[in-house]
């Protein structure tokens, strides 16, 4: 007897507790989106904004800068971006207007903006921002660098995600 194969996905089932996708697509429900997102000049015809918003911020919180063909290339083929996507496929176009005509400032402004509401919602110390084991001099100039012995331990990388999942 064989057992039948099970090709079936579920966001809840086979995107892990811990993964910045969930942390990233709460936070963008939470915020206020008609501050970062134009949605009176929608057409009938495009994507929907808040997902288009959220994809773009994912891809963002992940990768950093990502092209528009990058972007549509992740919503074919990262199961996180597929779920968020709704299983649409928006076309590097389509971000691309998005982006040009939707959004109300620069997808870094948001970003930025994001980042202080999550630290307004999480008491976090701000005041130490080194995330891989470096720190530099206040008034550092080319010959000044603190430099510290290599004792081959891998850098302590601790994203914002990991805060909002533990004190929220």
């Amino acid at each position: 007897m064989q057992l039948p194969l099970d090709f079936t996905f579920s966001f809840e089932k086979d995107i892990a507790k811990d993964d910045v996708s969930r942390s990233v697509i709460e936070v963008a429900e939470e915020v206020n989106i008609n501050n970062y997102v134009n949605l009176s000049n929608r057409d009938s015809h495009g994507y929907d904004g808040v997902m288009m918003f959220k994809l773009v911020i994912l891809s963002r919180t992940l990768f950093g800068r990502v092209s528009t063909r990058e972007l549509s290339s992740l919503c074919r083929n990262d199961l996180r971006f597929i779920f968020t996507a709704q299983g649409q496929k928006p076309s590097h176009q389509s971000f691309q207007r998005f982006i040009s005509d939707d959004l109300k400032m620069s997808v870094e402004d948001i970003f930025f903006d994001i980042n202080k509401y999550i630290e307004t919602k999480i008491e976090m110390n701000t005041d130490v921002l080194f995330i891989d084991g470096t720190k530099y001099e206040a008034n550092a100039n080319k010959n000044t660098f603190i430099w510290r012995k290599n004792n081959n331990t891998p850098s302590i990388f601790f994203p914002i995600h990991f805060f909002f999942l533990i004190y929220v």
